[in-house]
């Protein structure tokens, strides 16, 4: 793939790599199981795989590690508790 891809797009390839996950990534996983309704085969990929890019794949494929999903949802229930105390006053 790497070997035609200056050719065809003018432009070397960037990095593209799938990082296996460690033991904080494992843990996080864990927390989304618990509190999400994450698909259990999404657990299992996130078990053993932290973090895909592939930004040179199509149109380009990203898959964050868990505990950024994590965060997000964090911050989205932060931001819904808010919103709902504002609509209270």
């Amino acid at each position: 793939m790497t070997g035609e891809f200056e050719d065809r797009h003018g432009f070397p390839p960037g990095t593209n790599e799938v990082r296996l996950a460690d033991h904080d990534d494992q843990v996080a996983a864990r927390w989304l199981a618990q509190v999400t309704t994450t698909p259990a085969d999404l657990i299992t990929f996130y078990d053993s795989i932290g973090d895909v890019t592939w930004a040179d794949v199509g149109n380009g494929y990203f898959l964050e590690p868990a505990r950024n999903v994590l965060q997000r949802l964090q911050q989205e229930a932060r931001r819904t508790w808010r919103a709902g105390l504002l609509r209270g006053l």
